[in-house]
């Protein structure tokens, strides 16, 4: 029905074939379809501006270089060595060129800034200062600037939500008009006598918007479980049409996102359940979510679900020193476990499964002496007495 691009993670088997990262599918004769946004897709500034704010600050020269993302950047720079804090003026983008349909209803703004720090240290910092909205040729509603330092090689960084997340209200009119857009000024801050350069190599916005005719794949629910280090993402698709694409994604700050498995829809279908796990390798706050391009190459996404890992699952040994059985808590079902001497020789051993994440190892038969017990990516030494 489908085939699925997905990163080497754990396999499984379904239907008697086996497929990546423990993904299956399911046929049900039920569902209905459901109406959910459209995206513009990218598009880029293509009027900039430099306005003085209430601290006035540093003025962007080169502005037209932040349409397009290639070597060429608009930057702000202090003449004079910087030591203590400044900031710069507003970089207002505007003509994005939308054409949004008259009697849509708009879903959301998404701002996207490829910026860079150049010429910072570990005593010298670029933050962002205001990200907002302009609507009718003003700046308009909240400041959703980002408190995260920027980085000294380009990154694009996201700022999206919906006309409440920005603090306005936004109507197709307010989107197509050639003055609507975004402004943005950075903080920066040093310690010590330094030049650091603002550099923005592009603006562009996505708007994502439903009209009463839009209909796409909907994702009926999106479930997400933490077993250990395991996350398991459960969601059912209605309305799947041929042609459409099913993805994915997961992000570590609700900003960046990263393409978890793909999947190409080949046939139409009332209802599909799909099941995806990966494994965390360190502790912290990860977000999931679907993202759904119809044939029509419409953007759609589920509603974001987000799981705390405490990376409390360590691989236990134990005991350290024994005759005839150690013990491993904690490995995960795909990790082979694997006994070595020294000299790098493995050695036989026999494993029985007592329960879930606690597996014997029996080392009866070993000579005495130090052994490493491998398991997954990790080693742990023990002793055969």
């Amino acid at each position: 029905m489908r085939k699925a691009n997905t990163p080497a993670i754990l396999p499984c088997i379904a239907r008697g074939k086996v497929l990546p990262a423990f993904l299956f599918s399911l046929l049900v004769l039920s569902g209905t379809a459901k109406g959910q946004c459209i995206s513009t897709g990218n598009h880029p500034g293509t009027q900039f501006t430099t306005e003085k704010n209430p601290n006035n600050g540093l003025a962007f020269s080169s502005l037209a270089n932040a349409s397009h993302a290639d070597i060429s950047y608009a930057s702000a720079q202090p003449l004079v060595a910087l030591e203590g804090e400044e900031r710069t003026q507003y970089l207002k983008a505007t003509g994005f060129n939308f054409s949004v349909p008259s009697n849509a209803i708009i879903c959301g703004v998404t701002v996207l800034i490829r910026k860079r720090a150049s010429g910072v240290s570990s005593a010298t910092t670029i933050s962002d200062e205001d990200i907002k909205l302009v609507k009718d040729g003003n700046l308009t509603g909240l400041n959703k600037r980002s408190e995260t330092s920027w980085a000294p090689e380009f990154v694009t960084e996201s700022y999206s939500g919906d006309a409440a997340y920005w603090g306005t209200t936004l109507t197709p009119a307010d989107v197509n008009d050639p003055r609507f857009g975004v402004a943005l000024s950075a903080r920066l801050f040093s310690t010590v006598a330094a030049f650091p350069r603002v550099e923005i190599d592009q603006v562009s916005i996505v708007v994502q918007y439903q009209t009463p005719s839009t209909t796409l794949p909907n994702v009926e629910s999106l479930a997400v479980s933490l077993q250990k280090n395991i996350v398991s993402c459960e969601w059912t698709m209605t309305e799947e049409e041929a042609g459409s694409h099913i993805i994915l994604q997961h992000s570590t700050d609700n900003r960046q996102w990263k393409d978890l498995a793909a999947y190409s829809v080949t046939a139409n279908a009332r209802q599909t359940k799909y099941r995806q796990v990966n494994r965390l390798e360190e502790k912290g706050t990860y977000y999931y979510r679907v993202k759904i391009i119809s044939k029509e190459s419409a953007t759609s996404y589920s509603k974001t679900t987000r799981i705390q890992y405490n990376s409390s699952g360590e691989l236990k040994v134990y005991p350290t020193v024994a005759r005839s059985m150690i013990y491993v808590e904690n490995a995960e079902p795909t990790d082979k476990i694997q006994v070595y001497n020294f000299s790098n020789q493995q050695m036989p051993i026999s494993t029985v499964q007592v329960k879930d994440g606690l597996t014997a190892v029996r080392i009866s038969d070993l000579p005495k002496g130090r052994y490493l017990l491998k398991a997954g990516r990790t080693t742990r030494q023990f002793i055969k007495d």
